[in-house]
Order: C-alpha cells, then structure tokens, then sequence
C-alpha cells in the first residue's frame, strides 16, 4: 500500500453527508478491540490479542476470531492506541504482519520498541509504522482508500504513549481513543475541538463519573453514535457506589442520549454517516 504523511490542520471542516453503502460494518471484537469491515479496507483497532494467563480483566478475541482476523485476504489497516497488554500483544503482532502480506501497522514508538524485530525481513518492517505525534501537531497517513489521522490523547501523568485515532472508512469516520485521562486544555492543544466523529469508540470511564470530562467530550468532538468500550470483566469494591459491576457498566450507556451497546464478542452493526 502507498503511504503518505502531511500535518494535519487543527480544525476541521464538517464533511458533507454522503451515502454510504451498508456494505460497511463495526464490530466489537473483545474489551477495546475493534472492527471495522469497509467495502475494500478493513481496520483493526486494538484487536490482535491472543488469551493472556492469569490476565482475566479485560477479555481477549476468542481462537476462531483472532484466526479469522490472522488469514483475512482483506487489505486491513491494525491500529495500536498504546503498548499495555490489554490493548497490545507484541508475539501476536509479528504472528499477524509475518503470515499475512496484506496486513499495514500503526503503533505508538512505546509500543513498537516491545517488538521483537530481529532477523526480520524488510517486508515487514516496511509495513510497521511507530507514530507518536507531538502534543500540539496531529499527524495523518494515508493508505489508499482509508485516511487516518493521529492525536496525542492522554493516558494520564506518567503513563504509557497514547494515540487516539480518526479513521475515514467508506466515508464513514471513527475516532478509537485508546486509554484516556486528559482534560479540555490537552485535548484542544492536540488539535481537537469540534471534530466531527460519526462513531466514537470511547473508554468507559471517561465522562461518565465527571461533568467535567463530559463537557471535554461534547466539546472536543462532534459526535453521531458513542460506543462505550473497555469494560472491565472484573468486580471491585469501589463499583459498590454506582450499583457493582452492573451499575458501572449500565452507567456508561446512559451518560450518554446517544450510546449504542455493542459490547459481545463480534456483535455488529452497519455503519452510517450520522
């Protein structure tokens, strides 16, 4: 695949509704694995994991959908918000870009420097891209048909490297926001105010115990549908004050008038431009 890279502008124009082909799916693939199915290009974001031992919180993609992902023939764009094993499987990654020629990655530098890259051939290494942009300079990479823009999004003080990305697929964008603990200052300095988002792919946990992150989100995006992601599988005392591990999980969908629950494993919806 070509791939060209320019700076990205700090704001961004509404696109004008187009009609879009119901050919083009979001999938939930496991905890905030997702993806998308485009007419020609498939994106991945945080998707190839393989099971983890005695890492039970957050749930991997099962066998048979990981191999379907591995052996697709469908030209696919992997998106990886940030190194932590929840998100990340570096073996998996090499499994993936090795046994499959069609297969274009996108990571943080962090999570790039976790891979094992010896002895291996300059056809893969063509197709890992580590892009981690400053905190004032968004970054895009085009790869054919699929635009895609790059933010720096916190994931808090101290923390692991963290892009959140916009994708262009089919008309149709999605912005996957990795791991999130950031504030309406960082996010406009990163280039985000009112940026136009038809499904955000968003960390549960982000605006939904604070009014304040909230206001961040409805400022920093212009959002269609909101996907609440990252569930945890687990049950901890503190979830006790919002109703246990139920209570938080339901809060997340209703913080929001306009989220959509697509939590199990490869549950789909067709994607529209909102």
């Amino acid at each position: 695949m070509l791939v060209t890279s320019l700076t990205l502008a700090l704001s961004l124009a509404l696109a004008t509704p187009t009609p879009i082909s119901d050919d083009t799916q979001l999938c939930h693939t496991a905890n905030a694995g997702f993806w998308v199915k485009g007419k020609s290009t498939d994106v991945l974001f945080d998707t190839v994991r393989r099971p983890t031992v005695g890492k039970n919180n957050y749930k991997s993609p099962s066998v048979e959908t990981l191999n379907t992902i591995m052996t697709s023939s469908v030209p696919t764009i992997a998106l990886v918000s940030h190194e932590h094993w929840d998100h990340f499987d570096p073996i998996a990654t090499m499994e993936h870009l090795s046994a499959n020629p069609n297969i274009q990655y996108v990571m943080t530098k962090g999570a790039y420097n976790k891979l094992n890259i010896k002895g291996v051939s300059a056809d893969v290494l063509d197709r890992i891209h580590a892009v981690y942009p400053a905190a004032d300079t968004p970054q895009t990479l085009t790869f054919d048909d699929v635009s895609l823009e790059i933010y720096r999004i916190s994931h808090g003080a101290g923390r692991a490297e963290n892009n959140g990305y916009r994708v262009i697929v089919d008309g149709i964008s999605f912005f996957h926001t990795g791991d999130i603990d950031t504030n309406r200052a960082q996010l406009k300095e990163a280039g985000l105010t009112n940026t136009p988002v038809d499904y955000m792919l968003l960390a549960d946990w982000y605006g939904t115990y604070s009014a304040k992150d909230k206001q961040s989100v409805l400022e920093s995006w212009n959002i269609g549908t909101i996907v609440p992601m990252h569930l945890s599988a687990r049950a901890a005392s503190w979830m006790q004050e919002f109703g246990g591990l139920k209570g938080v999980q339901e809060r997340a969908f209703n913080t929001w008038d306009n989220s959509l629950r697509l939590t199990a494993e490869m549950a789909c919806v067709i994607a529209s431009k909102e």
